[in-house]
């Protein structure tokens, strides 16, 4: 039971993550795909299914490694190790997505920088020093 909930989280996980991706990345800027309120929801779902896939795929590998060499053993770690590798893709996906997000953009620098004022050598008062 434990190396179908894997696979099936990291799957979802896996798709979730390309859903972002799309809707953040590759959407027309005019689309619906790029309101705030379907990243939203689409992040708060990969919240809670993320840790889930992660958690049961470590703990059926562990699992299906301690019971023992059987075919069934060899079945189940074969399904942890597909939930191991959807959820490493999942993390290749999600860094370049954090990559393009985060992507600067270069533009000319026409902007001159401010001079400093000038230090009051003179020795008048200031305003500071005059209240």
């Amino acid at each position: 039971m434990h190396h179908t909930v894997a696979l099936a989280a990291s799957l979802a996980s896996l798709g979730l993550i390309c859903a972002i991706y799309y809707c953040n990345i590759l959407a027309r800027p005019s689309s619906w795909l790029r309101s705030e309120m379907l990243a939203m929801i689409l992040l708060s779902v990969l919240t809670g299914l993320f840790p889930l896939a992660v958690t049961a795929s470590i703990a059926g590998l562990w699992q299906a490694l301690k019971g023992g060499l059987s075919v069934i053993a060899l079945v189940s770690a074969g399904a942890d190790l597909a939930a191991i590798t959807a959820i490493m893709v999942f993390v290749w996906a999600f860094r370049a997505l954090v990559k393009a997000t985060y992507r600067v953009k270069v533009e000319p620098n026409k902007v001159k920088p401010m001079s400093p004022k000038p230090v009051n050598c003179n020795g008048a008062p200031s305003q500071r020093n005059a209240a």
